[in-house]
């Protein structure tokens, strides 16, 4: 299975240690996807919601059930892609995650499973970890100690 990752250019690097290939967001996405795999696209799973993301799974994934958006849940909605979620509508993911709950407790007990915490704030600061949250540039777990 190829796994293929868009992001910055400063996103490279750790999506290749992930092993995804990875593609420039941006002008000509869709090109530069197309050129990596000749077989097409299979699922594809947006965790960012801009209209790039969707616009281009959408242009590459011909079976819209095998598209789903982890951001765009009112956009994922009308267009009848799968929705994942919190969001009114979307799929809670509660099935999902019982199905595969002791598969992922093995793996973790493995190492195979790497969950990153890129910082730690006392509960006092859940105000100021909400702001850094609505940046969308964590790249990682933040946890709150009480």
């Amino acid at each position: 299975m190829r796994v293929i990752g868009t992001g910055s250019e400063e996103a490279h690097a750790e999506l290749r240690r992930l092993s995804a290939d990875p593609v420039v967001y941006g002008e000509g996405l869709v090109g530069r996807i197309r050129e990596l795999t000749a077989e097409g696209v299979d699922p594809a799973i947006d965790s960012v919601g801009t209209d790039e993301a969707i616009d281009t799974s959408l242009e590459l994934v011909t079976d819209r059930g095998r598209i789903a958006t982890l951001a765009a849940a009112q956009r994922g909605l009308a267009l009848g892609i799968r929705v994942l979620g919190g969001a009114p509508g979307a799929d809670p993911g509660n099935e999902i995650r019982s199905r595969a709950r002791l598969d992922l407790v093995q793996q973790a007990a493995k190492g195979l499973i790497e969950v990153r915490v890129v910082a730690t704030y006392p509960l006092a600061e859940a105000a100021e970890v909400h702001r850094r949250l609505a940046t969308g540039h964590t790249h990682g777990k933040i946890i709150l100690i009480p």
